[in-house]
């Protein structure tokens, strides 16, 4: 973000420095320019740091085109039922938040999907899947049962192996989705 200020100093206009800025989204509502743009941007970079600080794992090449992004919108739609300020906080706070929590959907999304496949059909690289993804606070009965897995061995097989009940198979299962659970954590 810091960067895009700097790439924009260029174009801020001193005397557009003294305009609040409402009055910034008043002029660029008439006449949208880079140097309303980048002035407006120099304003508000505080308040757009103290809202990035509040999310975690987003680029910061991708937070800079985010608030220009949106603060573009805001200085376009802004209608004075506000402070300028809390207006464009919010719009940005809810845009970081939706990217955060896609990111997020997403992570989960991945791991829960193949943490299942995996249980449930079995996977044919036994070395990388016990050495890439498990943790290594595994019990015994849940490493054999990760191994008998990926050999391809159903539920009762398993059982009968390890010689324990299916209900037992079950609180195993539940036991490795929770520890891969923390994983992404």
């Amino acid at each position: 973000m810091y960067e895009t200020k700097k790439l924009l100093n260029s174009f801020v206009d001193t005397k557009l420095l003294e305009l609040s800025l409402e009055n910034l989204a008043i002029e660029y509502q008439k006449t949208p320019t880079t140097n309303i743009l980048a002035t407006a941007f120099n304003k508000v970079y505080n308040l757009a740091i103290q809202v990035e600080n509040k999310y975690w794992g987003l680029n910061d090449d991708d937070l800079a085109s985010w608030c220009l992004e949106k603060l573009d919108y805001c200085l376009k739609t802004f209608n004075g039922d506000n402070k300028f300020s809390t207006y464009f906080y919010i719009v940005f706070s809810n845009k970081l938040r939706e990217e955060t929590e896609n990111i997020n959907a997403k992570k989960r999304k991945g791991i829960l999907v193949s943490i299942n496949e995996l249980i449930n059909t079995g996977v044919e690289d036994t070395y990388n899947f016990i050495e890439l993804l498990l943790p290594t606070n595994l019990t015994d009965k849940e490493y054999k049962y990760c191994l008998l897995v990926s050999d391809g061995y159903d539920k009762k097989d398993i059982a009968e192996k390890l010689n324990v009940s299916r209900m037992t198979i079950c609180n195993i299962e539940k036991s490795l989705r929770n520890k891969l659970f923390t994983l992404q954590n």
